[in-house]
């Protein structure tokens, strides 16, 4: 009877947490559509397109200057997540390497930025200021995700949602007011930025509790993180823009107007950031803290295969059966996509898949051998680009779905192997 009722309470909680979390990151992510939908109605066709190759720079940015230290913080944070001083000596030296990397990071970003810009058509002027307006966003993501780790790890969800919806709803309200009067990409870029400094300046007043930022960088803490990103930084560079790989070639070898498809089909698939979202907030951060016990990891790894599978078939079988419903949304210019549309959110899937894989074994401080990885990928690529003619929207989105494919089994073959060498029932101190 006990141990019954120890079930009832335990699948109670998960479920109260679970709708909690689901119920805002849907409000979250709904207005994130939404508010990406304006954005494609609102801007001209040339203008989306730069914001397709912006955004898509911005992301890698992004990539590039985590390098594997989001994992790192949320590694040695999963040490010490019940002392305020220690998890926030943790934190200190996690922004501090973020600041390192951005810096050179810039250097590289913005001269490819301008030149896809200006392969598309865009001039020096236009580029520039486009450039210029990335840096609000890019100063919030060094530091966003990682002031979010004490939140997670102490299951703070109902703040971490608070404040995404803050940030989103600002990002919607801007977005549209200044877009109706100036259509531009500049303006769009920038009306994301500002609320994400926002929601960042909120974080660090309710952090305190949880990690004290204001403490000395750990000298063995930035030890284990730099030999992590030395690890991973080859494996980063590579999926950085590996990643991107369909707007590097729709950019360099197509149209304005197929960069602006590929962008639009795009943000259709952001629907699948919610599971995403709600993956990185309530199931890594626990698989990060359980013990090193083979049984019990390879029956959680199964929960969460299927768990995922599901929802990812679910929703290509939606967006199969509401192409039409669902194209109309974003106009005229996008209404004959049907088949685009599910290869998009298709492969959009498998990468969710295989991202939430990279995360979980990255929770636990396990590299993949970057040579290994980038091996298999870029010969997967390469076949890609011979055998299939990339110079077309559908070829171009094949291609991602067989790089994503390929993808997501070297994640789950690595996973399941590291796992394996983990001895039987020892529980880790």
């Amino acid at each position: 009877m006990d141990s019954m009722q120890a079930a009832y309470s335990k699948a109670f909680h998960w479920g109260k947490l679970i709708a909690l979390a689901g119920t805002t990151q849907a409000v979250v992510q709904g207005l994130g559509l939404l508010t990406g939908i304006f954005i494609i109605r609102l801007l001209p066709v040339q203008e989306y397109a730069y914001y397709t190759i912006a955004n898509t720079v911005f992301g890698t940015m992004a990539l590039l200057s985590d390098s594997g230290i989001n994992n790192g913080v949320m590694a040695q944070g999963g040490q010490v997540w019940q002392s305020p001083q220690r998890l926030g000596s943790v934190l200190s030296t996690g922004l501090r390497l973020r600041r390192k990397f951005a810096s050179i990071n810039l250097l590289f970003s913005i001269p490819v930025l301008i030149f896809f810009l200006m392969r598309q058509g865009a001039g020096w002027p236009q580029s520039l200021l486009i450039a210029a307006s990335l840096i609000p966003a890019f100063a919030a993501t060094l530091s966003d995700s990682v002031l979010e780790i004490p939140f997670k790890l102490h299951q703070e969800i109902k703040y971490l949602q608070v404040n995404q919806l803050v940030v989103s709803l600002g990002r919607f309200i801007l977005s549209v007011l200044l877009l109706i009067a100036f259509p531009w990409t500049f303006v769009s870029l920038l009306s994301n930025g500002i609320p994400r400094l926002y929601g960042n300046f909120k974080l660090r007043q309710r952090l305190a509790p949880l990690a004290d930022v204001m403490q000395p960088v750990d000298n063995e803490a930035n030890q284990q993180m730099v030999k992590m990103v030395k690890r991973t930084l080859p494996l980063t560079l590579f999926y950085a823009y590996s990643s991107q790989i369909v707007i590097w070639l729709v950019s360099l070898s197509g149209t304005t107007t197929a960069v602006a498809q590929i962008g639009a089909l795009g943000r259709i698939s952001t629907i699948l950031s919610i599971v995403s979202i709600l993956f990185a907030t309530m199931i890594i951060p626990r698989f990060a803290r359980l013990a090193s016990d083979r049984k019990a990891l390879f029956a959680k790894l199964l929960q969460i295969i299927i768990g995922l599978t599901t929802v990812c078939l679910l929703l290509i079988l939606t967006c199969h059966q509401f192409s039409h419903a669902i194209l109309s949304i974003l106009g005229k210019e996008y209404a004959a996509l049907d088949i685009a549309l599910v290869l998009s959110v298709a492969g959009g899937a498998i990468n969710l898949v295989s991202g939430a894989l990279y995360g979980l074994y990255s929770s636990r401080g396990w590299t993949i051998q970057p040579f290994i990885s980038i091996g298999l990928s870029l010969a997967g690529m390469l076949a890609g680009i011979v055998l299939l003619n990339v110079s077309t929207l559908h070829g171009v989105l094949i291609f991602n779905l067989l790089s994503a494919s390929l993808q997501l089994l070297i994640n789950l073959t690595f996973c399941g192997y590291k796992i394996s060498k983990l001895p039987v029932n020892v529980r880790a101190l």
